[in-house]
């Protein structure tokens, strides 16, 4: 994935993009990990991190919730909309402003990691029941 990342940077690969930030679905689908470097990247660019932030609540939302369920809903229910008032208070330091598409793209990451947990466990079933 990482080699993907690169070459949608690289500048000759660039097509109409301004920052060569892929597009929206291509950043909603990005693992976070990978949205990560890509902050990184663009470390002191206040608008490649507006444009960037909400697609890595959605990841990190995804793949939490896709390995513990239920704490994971539970948890990120509660504390997107809470990350996102402490940073318009000023009680948490951030690269990004405090958004609604970052509260848009963390809920989102709830159902995203809901999808895939519930489409792995019926994909993984076997198709018989083994004999007792």
């Amino acid at each position: 994935m990482a080699g993907l990342v690169n070459d949608m940077l690289d500048t000759r690969k660039r097509e109409d993009n301004r920052y060569g930030i892929p597009p929206d679905e291509v950043l909603a689908s990005l693992p976070w990990g990978d949205l990560l470097t890509l902050r990184k990247r663009f470390d002191g660019d206040k608008a490649a991190q507006n444009r960037l932030a909400p697609y890595e609540h959605r990841a990190f939302a995804r793949e939490l919730v896709e390995e513990q369920p239920v704490t994971g809903t539970i948890g990120q229910g509660v504390l997107i909309p809470f990350y996102t008032l402490s940073k318009l208070l000023g009680l948490e330091k951030s690269r990004s402003d405090p958004s609604w598409e970052e509260i848009r793209q963390g809920f989102a990451g709830i159902g995203d990691g809901w999808a895939r947990t519930t489409t792995g466990t019926i994909r993984d079933l076997p198709d018989e029941v083994p004999p007792r």
